[in-house]
């Protein structure tokens, strides 16, 4: 299985040339957590934001990424547990999607300027647009700064 880095919120820095994976509990929009039977599809897009282009996008299948039931006990999921629910009393994720690496290329940045500081690595973002059997489409991002590799 190829390496991946895993995403649950803001703020993790993840190198070029990584999968990365996507962790969530997605609910719909009558509140109920979705499962394989009430999606029609799901599609992504890798977004840079740092220069506005599409880096890549495609398709998920929902029976590879949907799961019915809460996930728990994934040490990959650090949001919260059974000892600890979430704001919405749950624990566990039911979306998981790994985004390949190739959408990801590796910038090596110049060396370090003495007065301009480090380079600083790209925002990048993540969208999957979920489309349910009955209701409007919604959608859920990730965001993370690329990390800078020198070498």
């Amino acid at each position: 299985m190829p390496s991946s880095r895993v995403i649950t919120g803001v703020g993790r820095a993840i190198p070029g040339a990584t999968g990365v994976t996507l962790l969530a509990r997605i609910r719909g929009a009558n509140g109920q957590l979705v499962t394989r039977a009430s999606l029609a599809s799901l599609a992504y897009a890798a977004i840079d934001l740092t220069t506005g282009s599409i880096l890549g996008s495609g398709s998920l299948a929902v029976s590879d990424v949907i799961f019915d039931s809460l996930v728990v006990g994934d040490y990959r999921w650090q949001i919260d547990g059974p000892s600890a629910p979430g704001p919405d009393g749950s624990a566990g994720y039911n979306f998981l999607a790994v985004l390949p690496a190739s959408l990801f290329p590796v910038r090596t940045p110049a060396a370090p300027d003495m007065l301009a500081g480090p380079a600083a690595g790209h925002d990048l973002q993540a969208d999957v647009a979920f489309t349910p059997i009955n209701g409007q489409s919604f959608r859920q991002s990730w965001k993370w700064r690329e990390a800078v590799v020198y070498g």
